[in-house]
């Protein structure tokens, strides 16, 4: 075979697979938009969104992510905000208070991830907790104060390139606003 066949073929198969990062990508932040959505101010809805990522990312997928934001939206179309794309490589879980919540990579892979009675206060907006700087508590889901929030979920990921002729890797990222589920008062 000769050289640029085999950089064709190479080609094709880093940046096919790279495509389907993407896909996996978007696809898990779409699921945790969706239980943003249905979450709404539960207590537990930031721990719902990150076992839905974790779903949409499949077996190993956690173990790429970069970090995971939640953040307040003010349209469908929100961009996440910049003092939230500002904090890069967290360690475990930083935000900015009432705007969003950014998960790193060891915050998403703890074992004390699960909710359950021995780890109640990484969750539920308690000092101290994953969810603090944005609690989840105080998300608008009524319909007489107004209109509802809006919720992202933006991932980001790399994805290592294997042969290596084309660099190391690629950052993906995927981003989707959904309004929350009213509630009754």
């Amino acid at each position: 075979m000769t050289l640029p066949f085999m950089l064709v073929v190479f080609a094709i198969l880093e940046f096919g697979l790279a495509f389907r990062t993407e896909l996996t990508v978007s696809n898990a932040s779409q699921r945790g938009s969706r239980a943003a959505s249905v979450g709404g101010r539960a207590s537990t809805a930031d721990f719902q969104i990150i076992e839905a990522v974790s779903d949409g990312l499949g077996d190993g997928g956690m173990s790429t992510i970069q970090r995971v934001i939640v953040y307040k939206a003010a349209s469908p179309d929100d961009p996440v905000p910049a003092g939230c794309l500002a904090i890069n490589n967290p360690v475990g879980s930083q935000g900015v208070g009432g705007i969003c919540n950014v998960y790193g990579p060891d915050a998403l892979t703890d074992p004390l991830l699960k909710l359950d009675g021995t780890d109640s206060d990484s969750w539920q907006c308690a000092t101290g907790a994953r969810d603090e700087a944005w609690c989840p508590t105080t998300r608008d889901v009524s319909f007489s104060l107004g209109p509802r929030d809006y919720v992202g979920v933006y991932v980001e990921t790399t994805h290592e390139y294997i042969t290596g002729f084309f660099g190391n890797g690629l950052q993906i990222e995927a981003n989707n606003v959904s309004r929350l589920e009213p509630e009754e008062e």
